[in-house]
């Protein structure tokens, strides 16, 4: 699969990109780490963010997230880019739907903060929340618990 981003353009939000929320939000927490959903090399003005997804289908045209909770519509102005990347273990099919045919695979996605429904954010608590987020993904990748929980699965089309 082709990289969908090419690091010599403008960065701007994707599907498949990650979303941490670093302010209120009336179903998620700050901290809570999430995937905006749609298809892929259609930017749009606006995203369903799914906060702490269960099942993430990245196909070469489509993100598909399975969980809970997630935002209806999220303009793409809301989101601000960290300069970060984090590791996101996703899934595809090996060869065609079947039982126990989808594998896991890990992209390297951007990194985008939502302050959710709040107007004033401590920056110095932003800050954290997004390096705590960066340093938890290495780890649950290093230690393969995203992938492991993967494994075994039937993914939903």
């Amino acid at each position: 699969m082709p990289d969908q981003y090419d690091r010599n353009m403008p960065l701007s939000p994707m599907p498949g990109d990650a979303v941490v929320l670093t302010g209120e939000f009336s179903i998620a927490k700050p901290g809570d780490l999430g995937i905006l959903d749609g298809k892929v090399g259609a930017p749009e003005e606006e995203y369903s963010i799914i906060f702490n997804c269960e099942g993430k289908a990245h196909r070469d045209y489509k993100v598909s997230c399975s969980g809970g909770p997630g935002t209806i519509a999220t303009p793409t102005t809301e989101l601000i880019y960290t300069g970060e990347y984090i590791d996101f273990v996703f899934w595809r099919w090996k060869d065609r739907p079947r039982k126990d045919g989808g594998e896991p695979y890990t992209l390297h996605v951007p990194l985008w903060i939502w302050r959710g429904e709040s107007k004033d954010v401590d920056l110095t608590t932003e800050r954290e929340i997004v390096r705590s987020t960066v340093a938890e993904r290495m780890l649950a990748v290093t230690n393969n618990q995203e992938t492991d929980d993967l494994i075994g699965e039937t993914p939903a089309p």
